[in-house]
């Protein structure tokens, strides 16, 4: 992946651009020539971009844009993906700041459970609309999600691997039994 290709697709003054990570199907190793790139882009704080965090899709990306304070509250607030940028070094394209927290774990069960949920909501609505593959793909991500969670949770060193199912059912039986797992941590 090259950085300096990501960095012109950014709205972005590159002065303003200190971090930049990725994560999802390409870091998982999981990414098909449809595949977006995910990213995770946290710049300083100005006054124009006081307090900012937004979602935004240029071309064949997408971003997470924070600034600094928001980054860290999303780290102090246990966020899944920002901490695993912090976590998992794989993610980082550019790194200018490093940031500190302290893991907590109800905090990381209660972000995990939150984004897995929301991605089991999304899934639904896929399978009612006849997309499957794409419900099962999404689910695919809370496994993976999940199994890195547990990790973090239970203080073993993170593995982007995990088991991929190939029907719907098959994953949604997997996801709750994780749901499950997490829960009981």
């Amino acid at each position: 992946m090259n950085i300096d290709t990501i960095l012109d697709k950014i709205p972005f003054d590159k002065d303003l651009i200190l971090n930049v990570y990725y994560y999802g199907s390409h870091l998982w190793k999981y990414a098909t020539k449809h595949s977006d790139i995910d990213l995770i882009i946290v710049i300083k704080k100005r006054s124009k971009y006081d307090n900012f965090k937004q979602c935004m899709h240029v071309d064949n990306y997408d971003m997470q844009i924070y600034d600094e304070d928001n980054f860290q509250k999303a780290l102090d607030n246990n966020l899944f993906l920002p901490l695993l940028t912090q976590l998992y070094k794989e993610c980082t394209l550019k790194e200018s700041k490093r940031f500190k927290f302290i893991l907590k774990t109800a905090n990381l069960k209660k972000s995990l459970i939150d984004e897995i949920n929301r991605d089991i909501l999304f899934a639904n609505k896929m399978v009612t609309k006849n997309m499957t593959d794409k419900a099962n793909n999404t689910l695919k991500h809370s496994i993976r999600m999940a199994h890195i969670g547990l990790k973090i949770i239970n203080k073993e060193p993170i593995d982007v691997s995990s088991e991929l199912f190939e029907t719907y059912e098959q994953s949604v039986i997997r996801i709750n039994e994780l749901l499950t797992e997490i829960n009981r941590k």
